[in-house]
């Protein structure tokens, strides 16, 4: 019976060390848990004081950029300088063709990408290009035309460009 009451004692002490080990374990995973939510709670307080308006600026102009778009007035004058040039002009927005523009062609382009945009005019594998610092809600006039089978393309003064632009009589 001693013997008997022996193994029993060493046996409740195994299992309460079992036990013991057990709570310290769920004790462990229970800390783990509630650092995550601390941490969590943390970026979450973080977002929003980024979210605060004295701290939105620049959230706030990226939204305003989507509401208002740049816009790009874009020709190709007929003659100019007494010669006709019937050919197609390539026009290009970073790579990207628009059109093939034959003479006294305009279109107008809605931008939503800002920054330094590049804007070419192509024709027989001869290149011409010009770099616009395009901002929200700008407006822009590009002119291109064909000299001695050179492309030209220039960003133009506003009044110039609006009173050139309105002239184009598209055939």
């Amino acid at each position: 019976m001693i013997k008997l009451n022996l193994i029993n004692n060493l046996t409740i002490k195994r299992i309460l060390i079992a036990v013991a080990i057990l709570n310290l374990s769920i004790l462990f995973c229970i800390a783990q848990n509630l650092k995550q939510e601390a941490e969590k709670e943390n970026e979450r307080k973080e977002m929003e004081q980024n979210l605060k308006p004295e701290n939105a600026t620049f959230i706030n102009q990226k939204i305003a950029y989507l509401d208002k778009p740049a816009t790009l007035y874009i020709y190709r004058r007929g003659m100019v300088d007494g010669f006709w040039t019937p050919m197609r002009l390539d026009i290009l927005l970073e790579n990207t063709l628009i059109t093939s523009a034959k003479p006294n062609w305009k279109t107008i382009l809605t931008v939503n990408t800002f920054g330094i945009q590049t804007v070419s005019a192509m024709i027989y594998g001869k290149k011409a290009e010009v770099q616009i610092n395009i901002e929200p809600g700008e407006i822009y006039y590009v002119s291109s035309w064909v000299a001695e089978g050179k492309p030209i393309i220039q960003l133009v003064d506003k009044s110039l460009g609006k009173s050139e632009y309105d002239s184009i009589k598209e055939k």
